[in-house]
């Protein structure tokens, strides 16, 4: 198996594949990716820019663009609600787009039983009380 090229030393390649194929698949990532990694990730939003990029290529009949996401569906769901995008939730295991909606078996019947992470599970809490 090839071993995967670093991006930005190849983007040149990968732009003329992605020109040269008659349909194109662009997965992307919302954290760190599509917006700036931010303590409160419930800050986390795209910029006007971003949106735009995102629209353009939505709008291209090449190409079909996806979130991946440790976010949960809904909470994706919310974050791009204009934009009629492929998302996946909890890393895959909920996936939501034209014409299709999945979840895993065994991650829906978790779903109910799951509230939101105390305030106390926090990253910035984790640090500060990180020993050492």
């Amino acid at each position: 198996m090839a071993q995967p090229l670093p991006l930005w030393q190849h983007l040149e390649a990968v732009l003329q594949r992605c020109r040269a194929s008659a349909r194109c698949a662009v997965f992307l990532d919302y954290d760190g990716t599509l917006t700036p990694l931010v303590i409160d990730p419930a800050a986390a939003r795209l910029s006007p820019v971003t949106r735009q990029v995102l629209a353009a290529l939505l709008h291209h009949p090449r190409y079909q663009v996806a979130i991946v996401s440790g976010r949960t569906l809904r909470d994706l769901q919310a974050h791009v609600a204009d934009l009629t995008l492929y998302l996946a939730g909890n890393h895959g295991l909920e996936i939501a787009g034209p014409g299709l909606a999945y979840c895993h078996p065994e991650a829906c019947g978790f779903s109910p039983r799951c509230g939101p992470w105390p305030r106390s599970s926090s990253p910035s809490w984790r640090r500060s009380q990180a020993p050492g």
